[in-house]
């Protein structure tokens, strides 16, 4: 009877949740070296870039957001700072050099996003 049971729960509709993510190339001309459900990538100054999604979120608060650096072992001490702000349909970030801090372009940044349209 167990089985039965486990049967008769209704599944999970995952056709609502999504994971975006891209990687941004900071250093030279900014670009997105790779991505998924983002449809442009703004650069607003050192360290500081908008990324839009093609397909909004439900609201500002249905999605979660993490951003990681990577470089050079010169580079290494540049780190994902904080994000100035975040809507349905985009999210802006702020990259700083601890050394200096100051803002910064990274020579990668990743932003990974998972949530429900």
């Amino acid at each position: 009877m167990r089985w039965a049971a486990r049967l008769a729960q209704p599944l999970r509709d995952i056709t609502t949740e999504t994971l975006s993510w891209a990687q941004i190339k900071g250093t030279g001309t900014t670009a997105l070296f790779g991505s998924e459900n983002v449809s442009a990538l703004t650069d607003n100054g050192a360290g500081d870039y908008t990324v839009t999604w093609a397909v909004p979120y439900a609201s500002a608060s249905s999605y979660a957001v993490c951003m990681g650096t990577s470089g050079s072992a010169a580079l290494v001490t540049q780190h994902f700072r904080a994000f100035q702000s975040i809507t349905a349909s985009s999210i802006r970030t702020s990259l700083l050099d601890f050394n200096s801090a100051g803002a910064t372009d990274p020579e990668f940044a990743y932003l990974i996003a998972v949530g429900e349209f």
